[in-house]
């Protein structure tokens, strides 16, 4: 007995063990397939505190390099989740063509592009397809105060928490956003007051771009929401420029690399519910012009640090109610403490298909694009009100018609059969 006792106690100790360290480990990355694309191996060993940070968090790394016949999809699936591409030559892929890593992006699959001053006129087209345009060949950023390497201490800390600290160490290359930069394709790091991109050439140098003009790392986010983070230093990565900014380069890219591998910045919509502004026990199919009703819908966002999903708080989103034309435009209001965000309108005196509609696109979130159809009727023959207030004075005419029509038929008809009387009596 007593020892059957120990046992039952042994082995619920060792069940806590194991639900404690089940409860306390990392959370497990769910699209970690990682391929590596190289046009050098020794960046394994230059890049290695990168890697090994990406291998810390979860992900699966499998180096390849261009000259190889890199197969990305096998039986109609794709054999990687992310890509991460590192073009430090003027080297040209044997089967990696841009096509393939286009195709790659557009069915969602998140990239990191990393480019040197002499990328290949293959991966200059690859940039311009996806709105970023590199600086002439030849071309390099340089920094007044430095002749080593550029250090920006004015880095834009703001993209999603991701910390910069006081600079970040750039060698490279830099980049225009091309048509222009928008809610796609935008800027995370720019120059300061004293660099410069300068090209230089046998006929002599020539200024491309000064200051904050000068973009040397930018992020693109597909209208599918894959991303691409997209940096003109390939060095940025490097264990050598990491330790010569204190840790700021790494602390910069892996920040961005979790915003790339969509660890950052990710929105998830959990639920979508209308309903009567009198009434929230169910959503009908249908409602009527003039019906007050209330639209809801809850909006989390991905906690990278704890693994879990969180309530998403922001104070710029708005719901359209749209027939061909918006008929409504307000914004929606977050309730305090919950990831749900309500507004209540009245229904417009006009009858179809609408939708509610919430489009939103803020740089470096997920862009969500929701849309919900309903019908609005007009009053059926039963719902009209029988007497508004506003018509009283024509309802009091029309009965004031209908008394004086009786009143001179009344008349008429007593009056004819007094005159017929008096002639009777003069004949007798």
């Amino acid at each position: 007995m007593h020892t059957s006792g120990a046992k039952i106690l042994l082995v619920l100790g060792l069940a806590a063990i194991l639900i404690n360290a089940a409860s306390t480990q990392k959370p497990t990355i769910e699209k970690n397939r990682v391929i590596v694309v190289l046009d050098n191996l020794v960046l394994r060993d230059t890049h290695s505190n990168y890697f090994a940070n990406l291998e810390e968090q979860g992900f699966k790394l499998e180096y390849k390099h261009i000259s190889q016949d890199i197969k990305l999809i096998e039986f109609g699936e794709y054999l990687y989740d992310q890509m991460i591409f590192f073009a430090s030559s003027e080297n040209e892929p044997k089967n990696l063509k841009v096509d393939r890593i286009l195709d790659f992006f557009d069915s969602g699959h998140n990239i990191i592009f990393a480019a040197d001053v002499d990328i290949s006129k293959t991966y200059r087209a690859l940039a311009n397809a996806i709105g970023v345009e590199f600086d002439g060949f030849g071309s390099r950023v340089y920094d007044r105060t430095s002749t080593v390497t550029v250090k920006i201490p004015n880095a834009d800390s703001t993209f999603h928490d991701v910390s910069v600290g006081s600079e970040v160490a750039f060698k490279g290359i830099g980049m225009s956003l091309t048509p222009y930069e928008n809610f796609q394709v935008y800027p995370v790091l720019r120059g300061n007051e004293f660099t410069y991109s300068r090209l230089e050439n046998p006929g002599g140098s020539k200024i491309i771009s000064a200051g904050r003009n000068v973009i040397l790392a930018a992020t693109v986010q597909g209208r599918n929401n894959a991303r691409i983070f997209v940096s003109g230093s390939l060095e940025m990565f490097s264990n050598e420029l990491s330790y010569l900014s204190d840790g700021n380069n790494a602390d910069f890219v892996n920040g961005l690399t979790q915003w790339a591998f969509q660890l950052r910045g990710v929105l998830r919509v959990d639920g979508i519910f209308h309903h009567f502004a009198n009434d929230n026990s169910f959503q009908p199919h249908e409602y009527k012009v003039y019906d007050d009703l209330v639209y809801n819908t809850d909006i989390s966002t991905y906690d990278h640090k704890s693994g879990q999903w969180v309530p998403y708080v922001a104070d710029d989103l708005q719901l359209e109610f749209v027939m061909l034309d918006p008929y409504i435009r307000t914004g929606l209001k977050n309730v305090k403490g919950t990831s749900r965000y309500s507004v209540g309108f009245r229904a417009p005196d006009k009858y179809g298909v609408f939708q509610f509609k919430v489009t939103y696109r803020r740089p470096g979130w997920t862009f969500l694009n929701l849309a919900t159809k309903i019908t609005v009727r007009p009053f059926k023959h039963n719902e009209y009100e029988r007497f508004l207030f506003e018509a009283y004075p024509y309802y009091a005419t029309v009965f004031a018609s209908l008394a004086g029509f009786v009143v001179f038929v009344v008349y008429f008809l007593l009056d004819k059969e007094t005159k017929g009387k008096g002639k009777k009596d003069k004949t007798e």
